[in-house]
């Protein structure tokens, strides 16, 4: 989107005019070192860069109030919510209070660049003022003819682009009528473009300050060649030669903020052009998943139909009583399957039956073997008692115990 400029709008007082009052004041002053000058021209040089970066960022603050103003009366904005409505009011807010605050620097920048009326003169160089002039000059107009011709070239470049993007414009509108209600997708593709336009500012101030030092070194090799003084004449000229340069500069400057904004179309068109490409194979995929999900109901209704015919050929047949079973035979066809539910009932509790009567074997067979361990071992007492006593009284009785010999 390109920028809007109202009437009301702060315009930077500086242009061809008043360089030149500035050098006819300094004309006949003192002489300077190329120092001085040097930094003069950087001051002013960076005053007029900070003048034109804040206005910038004021009237992108007046383009997105104005766009704000727009998106409040549609009907995406009346479907949000309470609490989204309020966060992006919030926002809005704080970067009124940040616009404000740009203006007031900018109104400051202003009144110092106004103030800066004395400019110093330039060294004293033995040739003439208006040749180097004129050298500058077509310098000027040699880098004015490669923007032009760079320019030019984007523009051919965004025109086909367009061309080739127009055929597409149709699906654009019917996506867009589809998911008008779609916050979700807003909301992201506002974070996007916010994050695409911090990185184009970024990058501008990266450029700008290329530029900066450029020009400022441009300052310092040209400022030692100045002439002390230079003649109206020249002044007269060179006057006319800038107004036609500033309105070329104004037609290059509205050129390239023309070919931004295109630019930045045709971003968002690409990435629509993706996001519909993205569209499209979702359809095509939920076409093909319909036509199976179709193939197997029609399978399925074919095999209702068949089952609702074997029924009705079932219902229309007619129906032949069984014979009445004797009780035998009732006795005969319930007895295994009660017999098996019988034994089902029964095992656990027979289980459990087998348990304790093997605990009480056990405990009977402990029983009885302690007592016959018992019996034995007072049994092989007494005989151990008889076999030892029966040992003594057997010996001679003039005999001496193996223990009594020496």
């Amino acid at each position: 989107m390109g920028s809007t400029r109202s009437a009301s709008d702060t315009r930077i007082p500086l242009g061809p005019k008043a360089w030149r009052d500035s050098l006819q004041r300094t004309a006949s002053g003192s002489q300077s070192s190329p120092d001085k000058g040097y930094v003069a021209w950087s001051d002013r040089a960076r005053l007029l860069y900070d003048i034109v970066s804040i206005q910038n960022d004021v009237e992108k603050f007046d383009k997105i109030s104005q766009d704000y103003r727009q998106f409040q009366s549609s009907s995406v904005y009346i479907a949000l919510p309470p609490t989204e409505k309020e966060r992006i009011t919030a926002a809005l807010s704080k970067a009124a209070i940040r616009s404000e605050e740009n203006r007031r620097q900018l109104h400051h920048a202003i009144q110092k660049l106004s103030e800066m009326d004395s400019w110093p003169p330039p060294p004293v160089s033995n040739r003439d003022g208006e040749e180097l002039v004129g050298e500058d000059y077509a310098i000027l107009r040699e880098d004015v003819r490669q923007v032009k011709g760079v320019l030019i070239e984007m523009q051919k470049d965004l025109l086909q682009e367009s061309h080739a993007s127009a055929s597409l414009e149709e699906d654009h509108q019917r996506r867009f009528a589809q998911q008008a209600d779609d916050f979700n997708d807003l909301s992201i593709q506002l974070t996007s473009l916010e994050d695409r336009i911090s990185y184009l500012n970024d990058a501008l101030v990266e450029h700008d300050n290329d530029v900066l030092n450029e020009i400022e070194e441009q300052i310092r090799e040209n400022i030692q060649h100045l002439p002390p003084s230079v003649p109206l004449s020249t002044y007269e000229q060179l006057q006319r030669e800038m107004d036609t340069m500033g309105n070329q500069v104004t037609e290059l400057a509205d050129l390239m903020q023309s070919l931004l904004t295109s630019h930045k179309e045709n971003e968002v068109d690409k990435r629509q052009t993706e996001e519909v490409a993205e569209l499209r194979r979702d359809n095509l995929q939920i076409k093909q998943e319909n036509a199976v999900a179709m193939q197997r109901i029609e399978s399925l209704n074919a095999h209702i139909l068949s089952l609702e015919q074997a029924a009705q050929e079932f219902a229309s047949r007619p129906q032949e009583l069984p014979p009445a079973m004797t009780a035998d035979q009732i006795f005969k066809a319930v007895a295994p399957p009660l017999l098996q539910a019988v034994q089902a009932d029964f095992a656990p509790l027979l289980q459990q039956v087998h348990i304790q009567i093997q605990a009480l074997l056990d405990e009977h067979g402990n029983r009885i073997f302690s007592t016959i361990m018992k019996t034995v071992t007072d049994v092989a007492k007494t005989l151990d008692s008889l076999r030892r006593w029966a040992e003594r009284h057997s010996r001679p009785s003039g005999s001496k115990s193996p223990q009594n010999a020496p």
